[in-house]
């Protein structure tokens, strides 16, 4: 399994990256297969975690991508844009869960405007979040080329932050759920500073005490993110600024936790070369096809709901909830697999060439 790898990727990123994606699959599996699951400390966990590690992975995985410094450039970077976000956005919602299906809320144009996190909402987001990041490097890039890196990357800032209060101006006048925007919102800080831990790693690594005050600080974060945990129920802690800023809170402490845990772990693995790298690259391969998961995995779930749905806390429950995430993982492992068995669907349903 491990030589269809690519070695030219960050294996470890992909691995969190496939832990993001295994924790999405278990939540939702969770919320369609039992009650009062949202009130459970497990999916307390995956809550808080799940997204704004993957909006922090996409930001760092931004650092592999080209400056964009001319129009062309930037022209085909939101065609590709295009192609990899709406494209499947479009054929998945319309044509394959809401024709095929007959899921006639995914025909519902209006609503899916305003309601976007009813669907792919993920996909929305993240192509808005490229579109504003991709015009800041441009005109970090292109139009101050000659500026050193740290104001290219001041100037990246400003621009990011003007595109962020450029959404917030408009989900004043149409309302935050217009375009998802208020999610959006809330997970961009999350990728930018995935980005800008991505510019200054190699340096921090250079640092003479940096490991020691690293472990440190994943210590204390992960003791305190475990404390919220158990102390605040974050599904239903509300919108208010206290519960938004104590919600970004766990869910940085999470996601310092889980990237200062896990990729020591895999390094220290992938050097001993033992059997137990073999599950890591499950992980890998999970995060190489986040996004085909992700897109299929919806559609499973959807279509094996019980009638009678047990409390999650509860033996059936527990049982219930792994039976479907197990059946969901081959079902779609299933799906993947035959649609990119063939170019034109893979293109169409995954925005993949």
């Amino acid at each position: 399994m491990a030589e269809i790898l690519d070695k030219k990727r960050n294996n470890t990123v992909d691995i969190i990256r496939g832990l993001a994606m295994l924790l999405v699959v278990l939540g939702h599996t969770i919320t369609g297969s039992t009650k009062n699951g949202e009130n459970s400390f497990v999916y307390n966990i995956i809550w808080t975690l799940q997204m704004p590690l993957f909006m922090l992975i996409s930001g760092y995985v931004n650092k592999y991508s080209k400056p964009i410094t001319d129009f062309k450039s930037l022209g085909s970077f939101f065609l590709k844009r295009l192609r990899a976000y709406i494209l499947p956005f479009a054929v998945w919602t319309f044509i394959i869960r809401g024709i095929i299906f007959k899921q006639t809320g995914y025909l519902n144009i209006k609503n899916l405007i305003f309601n976007m996190d009813n669907g792919y909402w993920f996909l929305f987001s993240i192509f808005n979040i490229a579109i504003i990041i991709g015009i800041a490097d441009f005109l970090s890039y292109g139009i101050f080329k000659k500026q050193n890196e740290y104001v290219k990357l001041t100037i990246k800032t400003f621009f990011y932050v003007l595109g962020m209060c450029s959404l917030a101006v408009v989900g004043y006048f149409m309302g935050l759920s217009f375009l998802c925007i208020k999610l959006t919102l809330y997970y961009m800080p999350f990728y930018y500073v995935g980005y800008l831990y991505s510019k200054f790693d190699t340096k921090f690594n250079e640092i003479k005490f940096f490991k020691i005050s690293s472990d440190i600080v994943i210590a204390l974060s992960f003791v305190l993110w475990i404390f919220l945990m158990k102390r605040y129920n974050f599904f239903e802690i509300g919108d208010s600024g206290f519960g938004i800023m104590l919600r970004a809170l766990a869910s940085m402490l999470g996601c310092i936790s889980v990237c200062g845990l896990v990729c020591p772990l895999v390094v220290k693995t992938r050097e001993k070369s033992n059997k137990s790298s073999k599950i890591f690259s499950l992980f890998e391969i999970t995060g190489r096809y986040s996004l085909e998961i992700y897109l299929s995995h919806y559609l499973v779930l959807s279509m094996i709901k019980p009638e009678n749905l047990p409390a999650f806390q509860t033996l059936s429950g527990v049982t219930l909830t792994v039976v479907n995430y197990v059946l969901t993982i081959l079902v779609v492992t299933l799906i993947v697999l035959l649609i990119n068995s063939n170019k034109i669907l893979r293109g169409l349903c995954f925005g993949k060439k």
